[in-house]
């Protein structure tokens, strides 16, 4: 007796049952969301994130530009899934405190003002 030739179908039951069935399959990790801190201070600027260091801004935007959400210098980025967070940033001259939301597959630009 020979097994090559036979096939095996498998079939989801509530697909077969239910046409309005739909799969859904667990977020890819590319769901989550980006906030790009940047600012107009000329001065060093630690990031907090839920209590936790996420880098120093170290270079300022003059005016009214703003970076781009792929650019890596200047800026200090906080990648994460969508949610709420509280944020901090220290400076010798002030301190910046509040919330920040991420928003699944979405990159915000977010400004400490001076």
């Amino acid at each position: 007796m020979s097994y090559e030739d036979d096939v095996c179908q498998i079939y989801f039951i509530d697909s077969v049952t239910n046409s309005q069935s739909t799969a859904s399959a667990p977020k890819p990790e590319s769901y989550s969301g980006r906030v790009v801190f940047y600012t107009n201070s000329p001065e060093n600027i630690d990031i907090y994130v839920e209590g936790n260091f996420e880098g120093t801004l170290n270079k300022y935007f003059y005016g009214n530009m703003e970076p781009s959400c792929d650019q890596t210098n200047a800026v200090v980025w906080y990648e994460n899934t969508p949610g709420t967070y509280s944020y901090k940033a220290e400076s010798k001259s002030g301190t910046w405190k509040g919330t920040i939301t991420v928003e699944g597959g979405v990159c915000t630009l977010f400004r400490l003002k001076k």
